[in-house]
């Protein structure tokens, strides 16, 4: 399980720092601000930079509860396998995944963000085939999710040996 969760977060490392190309803005400025700044400090991998972002993450939710994409960012901090584990609210990978999940769900079920985060959790918890719906779900929600196409990518390949279909997608973030 380690090793998938070790793929699945080392692969799609450049895609933390590419923006998302059809988000939208959120009602508070001033939140929006902490989004940017959190996406800055995301580009290090020391702790002290990831708990940064994550105090200007959870800031930023506070301004505007309904602020799905810093929700999804908070999903992308605790995805560093190397810090995963060491940050707030929970101190453990899993638990902190779960939570950003359920409140995606609640906030917008019918988002990409909310499907991949799922299909991530699916993963981590054996269920590849109800895993790979989800990134599918997503990536249809919206084809240009980039890491929904990189889950989807990386379940095909280490769950079905399917590199063909991981090849496809992997193609579709080049684009």
């Amino acid at each position: 399980m380690a090793f998938a969760f070790g793929v699945l977060a080392t692969s799609g490392f450049l895609l933390w720092m590419q923006p998302r190309l059809t988000r939208s803005l959120p009602a508070n400025p001033q939140a929006e601000e902490l989004y940017q700044l959190a996406v800055y400090e995301m580009k290090s991998d020391v702790l002290d930079r990831r708990l940064q972002a994550y105090t200007n993450l959870t800031e930023a939710v506070k301004l505007d509860p309904g602020f799905v994409d810093a929700y999804y960012k908070l999903f992308e901090v605790y995805l560093d396998s190397y810090v995963g584990d060491k940050l707030p609210p929970h101190y453990n990978q899993q638990a902190n995944f779960r939570e950003v999940a359920e409140k995606l769900r609640k906030l917008s079920p019918n988002a990409a963000e909310y499907h991949t985060v799922n299909s991530l959790i699916k993963s981590g918890d054996w269920e590849f085939e109800e895993a790979i719906k989800e990134a599918a779900l997503a990536i249809k929600l919206d084809p240009k999710f980039l890491r929904a196409h990189v889950f989807y990518a990386q379940l095909m390949e280490l769950t079905r040996g399917d590199a063909e279909t991981a090849l496809r997608e992997y193609r579709q973030i080049g684009r």
